[in-house]
């Protein structure tokens, strides 16, 4: 271990690589200094020595807002074109690809919505809530018909467990002729979807490097892989660093081989390529994009393609750089089950979430260096989504409806009038899995004790922000059907604190369930706060309703071994988080490291637990 220590080494900048697929390429170079680095990291670690850190320096390739997911694979996948395979036991059918992504699924044979906050009566006048984000309830009923034998036993889910609701992109399921956005984004990349490839791994880079949801050595149909395996309708990796250096270094090396394009417009939209590819700008351009919740523009693959027309991406880079088609998971409220069914298996779940669409963006195009680029990148993929030619402004009205609709949300709330109806399925493979799940579980199954009738269970006290209050009402639900035979089996019930927090009265969806429950006593306490409402007499968030009964909370949690649970935006937790160490669970004589560890203790115990959901995304 003597002599300097060497360092990670640091990607080829967009220019250091021609793209002509040299013997020894600057990234052959690159990725055996890495697996180098990677080893001596390695042997420090078997040695017991940790690096400091500002050795573990970052590579510059990601922001700080990938949150682990901006990973790419630049020279890892290698695709191999075949003939229609004869032999089909290992092709890719939509079957095998679902079960690869979500285990036992069902399809959904219908969506009902239950309530929605732009239909609320809030004081017997129609809620002025818009349709775009409106909070709604949805029964999603399954079709079991087609389950496979090994999910013949019946999964019920726990309060606070989640459903994973897979949607493939929009393509031509029967081979109809139907031009869906798979068979666009073909069109564009000079492929033809019915083609048969197989994807392989590099031998030039090592085995973790490569993305692990494509299917490695099976016959698929470039169709199939598009519609299932990668993200091309809500794509966040399209505003990563990654993205827009592949397409520089592809488009460098298309200059080289090809004339020069001239045009003002080609011109224009290299600069542009250039500015967002930079190391000044690239790391920030997610972020400026995104614009802290209130976004420019939304992205699609197909329009970032069509602003820089001039690269020709091929499938294999595309691949390298680009995200997994996720399943989105949402929590169970309540469930019913099949009574034709020996086991019991689910007939449907009902959901809550928020619907996500866009129908109109106002350009804003003040500001400068990072602001600048991000800006003008927005306004011509705005235009790009409009169908506008970018280099003629007055065709395009940047306060025209731009539309853009969440990948499962949109379809889930308007099931019924889908024009064409993509297959949708739902997964439970997360049952019973997460420890919030079964935390939140044991706190409201019912308690048989021998001991005393005086002895008292521990208070619970659930925190929902927005539609983070999901799991809170399967709880509760749970609890109302336990009430009905608590007398009769000798049961004790824990008492139970709600506290309920949204934007206006009309996204307080629930509302009537946790009143009905507050005077059946399923649960104790009822508490609402309204962050965006003028009506007065209610708190603006949930930390104001606990911060004025501080002195409660404290005593019920340090000294009665009460357990919280929360649930909610990342934002909203994290002010949460802050003030339980902060204020609530201060005792005098604290420091902030105190403070801090007190907290960590009742984490790590479970007696405050918190369930994150991601920062609102739109694309969601």
């Amino acid at each position: 271990m003597n002599g300097r220590a060497p360092k990670r080494p640091r990607e080829p900048a967009p220019g250091d690589c021609c793209g002509s697929g040299c013997s020894r390429c600057v990234w052959d170079v690159y990725f055996d200094e890495l697996a180098s680095y990677e080893e001596y990291v390695r042997d420090l670690k078997a040695h017991g020595v940790e690096l400091d850190e500002d050795e573990e320096e970052e590579t510059g390739s990601s922001s700080d807002e990938d949150n682990g997911e901006a990973h790419d694979f630049v020279g890892s996948v290698v695709i191999k074109y075949i003939d229609a395979p004869t032999n089909e036991d290992k092709v890719i059918t939509p079957a095998v690809a679902l079960s690869s992504i979500l285990g036992h699924f069902s399809p959904i044979r219908d969506v009902r919505l239950v309530r929605s906050s732009s239909s609320q009566l809030v004081k017997d006048k129609p809620s002025q809530e818009g349709q775009e984000q409106a909070v709604q309830i949805v029964d999603v009923l399954l079709d079991n018909s087609c389950r496979s034998e090994e999910a013949m036993t019946s999964v019920v889910p726990l309060p606070g467990d989640v459903v994973e609701v897979f949607i493939p992109n929009d393509y031509d399921m029967h081979n109809s002729g139907y031009y869906g956005e798979v068979e666009k984004l073909c069109d564009h990349l000079k492929l033809n979807p019915n083609q048969w490839c197989e994807i392989h791994r590099s031998p030039f880079v090592p085995p973790t490097h490569f993305p692990p949801w494509l299917p490695l050595h099976c016959p698929i149909q470039i169709r199939m892989l598009l519609a299932y395996f990668v993200d091309i309708g809500s794509c966040g990796y399209l505003l990563r660093p990654a993205f827009f250096q592949t397409l520089l270094r592809l488009a460098a090396s298309n200059q080289t081989a090809q004339p020069r394009a001239t045009t003002e417009r080609a011109v224009d939209s290299m600069k542009l390529l250039e500015n967002c590819a930079s190391k000044e700008v690239a790391p920030f351009l997610y972020r400026k994009v995104m614009n802290e919740g209130s976004a420019l523009c939304y992205p699609r693959l197909i329009d970032m393609l069509n602003v820089f027309h001039f690269v020709q991406i091929p499938l294999a880079r595309l691949l390298e750089v680009s995200g997994p088609l996720r399943p989105r998971r949402f929590s169970v409220t309540d469930y019913t089950l099949d009574d034709s069914s020996a086991v019991g298996r689910l007939r449907s779940v009902q959901l809550c979430l928020r619907r996500v669409d866009v129908s109109s963006m106002t350009a804003d195009d003040a500001g400068s260096g990072k602001e600048d680029v991000a800006r003008t990148l927005a306004r011509h993929l705005r235009a790009a989504a409009l169908h506008c030619d970018t280099s003629d402004s007055s065709n395009c009205n940047m306060t025209r409806p731009c539309f853009f609709k969440g990948h499962v949300s949109h379809p889930l709330c308007t099931f019924a009038s889908q024009p064409h109806s993509l297959p949708m399925y739902v997964g439970t493979k997360l049952f019973g899995t997460t420890l919030f799940a079964r935390s939140l579980n044991a706190a409201t199954l019912p308690f048989r004790t021998p001991v005393a009738v005086s002895a008292t269970l521990p208070l619970l006290i659930f925190v929902g922000a927005g539609t983070g209050i999901a799991p809170f009402v399967g709880a509760i639900n749970q609890l109302m059907r336990h009430r009905r035979s608590a007398v009769e089996l000798g049961t004790r019930l824990p008492n139970c604190w709600v506290v309920y927090g949204a934007r206006t009265f009309a996204e307080l969806v629930y509302h009537r369930e946790l009143q009905e429950a507050l005077r059946l006593n399923a649960i104790s306490r009822y508490d609402v706060a309204l962050s965006r409402s003028s009506s007065e007499g209610y708190p603006k968030y949930v930390t104001d309703v606990l911060d004025f009964h501080a002195e409660e909370l404290r005593r019920a949690i340090l000294e009665n071994n009460a357990r919280l649970f929360a649930c909610g935006p990342a934002a909203a937790l994290k002010s949460l988080r802050g003030r339980l160490a902060n204020h609530i669970l201060r005792l005098n004589d604290d420091d902030e490291s105190v403070r801090e560890q007190r907290l960590l203790l009742l984490e790590k115990t479970g007696q405050v637990m918190f369930d994150v959901w991601a920062k609102v995304n739109i694309f969601e």
